[in-house]
């Protein structure tokens, strides 16, 4: 053991035992090789106020889960989409959606093609994706930017609600 002689500031190899006037040395630790697990704490401040441990703002559960979630969406609305409806992740981003309506027979809207922008946020399904029109198009929901103004992209937003149930809206 290595110890430190206080008198004469030496240090000295003592096999036999500690004198009674030296102080041991410290020594440190092994480095710590796995972060700790997030708790529910830590996930739910994550989530509220965006604090993040890592590079991103969602731990990796929350990351897979909306992930998960977002292609399973995408998997029905391939399958099961409103007619005159397509939609898919754009460029391979998860949270951006492009969508392309036609107007529907029997509507001002008839042989008109509206491509749309969908704008998931990381707090989905909590929080209601953001839709935009990037063609124009005159309808009392949509503004002059034309960011869609519905009701249930709003207050009336349920957790339960899809990428395909706000196809089937807008």
């Amino acid at each position: 053991m290595l110890s430190v002689d206080l008198d004469s500031t030496q240090a000295s190899s003592s096999s036999s035992g500690e004198s009674a006037n030296s102080v041991p040395v410290p020594t440190p630790s092994p480095p710590r090789t796995s972060p700790r697990p997030p708790t529910p704490v830590r996930r739910i401040l994550r989530r509220k106020i965006g604090v993040a441990g890592s590079r991103s703002a969602l731990c990796q559960d929350d990351r897979t889960e909306l992930f998960t979630r977002l292609v399973n969406e995408e998997i029905e609305i391939q399958t099961n989409a409103p007619p005159g409806c397509y939609a898919a992740p754009k460029s391979g981003d998860l949270l951006l959606w492009t969508a392309v309506i036609e107007g529907p027979a029997g509507t001002p809207y008839e042989g008109g093609t509206f491509f749309c922008n969908i704008h998931i946020t990381t707090r989905y399904p909590l929080a209601p994706p953001k839709v935009e029109f990037l063609t124009r198009i005159y309808h009392c929901n949509v503004n002059a930017q034309g960011d869609v103004c519905l009701d249930m992209l709003n207050d009336k937003w349920k957790p339960t609600m899809s990428v395909n149930t706000v196809l089937m809206a807008v």
